[in-house]
């Protein structure tokens, strides 16, 4: 039976982190367990282009470098138009708990990458507010 780890993250609407066993490394590279770690942002419903408000392109990049643009990762799909563009990594490690918590700590890096920016952009905006004492 496949296990299955599920958290949600609020970033400009929702991004999900879907962390899936996955079995044991291929014997050629290790002996350990592995899980994918699903990184999915919000879209645009009709485009498939990943929100404005996280279109942050060279400077944020996220998961292998790469740069938070429209395409960013992959289109998903859904029944009336697209849900989410993802990205993953894989981590392996000795045991399914480590694996589990070496990908949520790896993914919650990149995520935190994100809200830093978004963080840094409300801030800016904030302090425009202010007065001009020159």
């Amino acid at each position: 039976m496949t296990k299955i780890l599920r958290e949600t993250h609020v970033i400009e609407g929702n991004a999900t982190l879907t962390i899936t066993r996955e079995g044991q490394a291929d014997p050629s590279v290790d002996d350990k367990v592995c899980v994918r770690a699903r990184l999915t942002l919000p879209v645009a419903k009709v485009s498939g282009t990943l929100v404005p408000a996280i279109l942050f392109g060279e400077r944020v990049d996220v998961i292998v470098s790469e740069k938070l643009t429209r395409y960013w990762g992959t289109a998903e799909a859904g029944n009336d138009g697209y849900v989410g563009r993802s990205a993953d990594r894989l981590y392996m490690a000795k045991t399914w708990a480590k694996a589990f918590a070496f990908a949520r700590e790896g993914m919650m890096g990149e995520v935190g990458k994100i809200v830093s920016a978004l963080k840094t952009r409300q801030a800016c905006l904030v302090e425009a507010e202010g007065t001009d004492e020159e």
